[in-house]
């Protein structure tokens, strides 16, 4: 009876000190995860405070369409790590009347120093993935949604050089839901991406307005 009691107690204190040891250990990984870096997201700031959080200059369009308020809406945002490539500023601009997003330009650091003039497929299909993930915002497509928006999406790539900038204009003209376009080019080591629900000959223009701004 002694040693069954014996046994009892140490099976007892065994669990017991599991248990403690589960809560402490929780206790530490829930301390972890609220003290790992987060991403940063900073919305309606000014084009002082986002140009004071990178380090290449802030482009603006100096032509933005009729219709279009042409004070956009200033947003940072940057990975965990804050990695300079995963680092973007957007300027946002909405309609005057709907007050609908209608124009987004995303500028980030790049390592490339130009775009090409030809590109393999793969990269037209990351273009229309952008532009897809764009018109659905603020949700981002599933895997198969994106697979079946991207079966039924027509777009067209065209190349074109201003200077000596190369720029790139995606457009999705079918079906009507669908219907967006992307410029995209490289200045001094910056990325730029314009992504609207202009026509072609809009976009155009804008992105003509900021070539003098990014270019080398």
């Amino acid at each position: 009876m002694k040693a069954e009691s014996s046994s009892s107690k140490l099976i007892r204190s065994g669990l017991v000190f599991l248990a403690l040891a589960i809560l402490v250990m929780g206790v530490w990984l829930v301390f972890l995860w609220m003290n790992l870096p987060k991403d940063t997201l900073k919305e309606n700031i000014t084009l002082r405070e986002a140009q004071n959080l990178v380090s290449f200059p802030v482009c603006v369009p100096s032509y933005v369409p009729a219709g279009i308020d042409p004070q956009p809406q200033v947003i940072y945002e940057s990975d965990a790590a804050n990695v300079a490539e995963e680092t973007y500023v957007r300027l946002r601009y909405k309609q005057l009347d709907a007050g609908k997003d209608i124009l987004e330009v995303y500028q980030r650091y790049t390592p490339d120093e130009t775009m090409k003039t030809k590109y393999p497929e793969s990269v037209v299909e990351g273009a229309e993935a952008a532009l897809l993930n764009w018109i659905s915002y603020p949700r981002l497509l599933s895997e198969s949604e994106l697979t079946v928006a991207a079966e039924r999406a027509h777009i067209d790539a065209n190349v074109l050089q201003t200077d000596q900038t190369v720029w790139w204009l995606y457009e999705i003209h079918d079906p009507t839901e669908y219907r967006s376009t992307m410029a995209k080019w490289i200045g001094n080591h910056v990325e730029y991406r314009i992504l609207s629900y202009l026509p072609a000959e809009e976009i155009k223009k804008v992105t003509m307005s900021m070539l003098e701004c990014t270019s080398p």
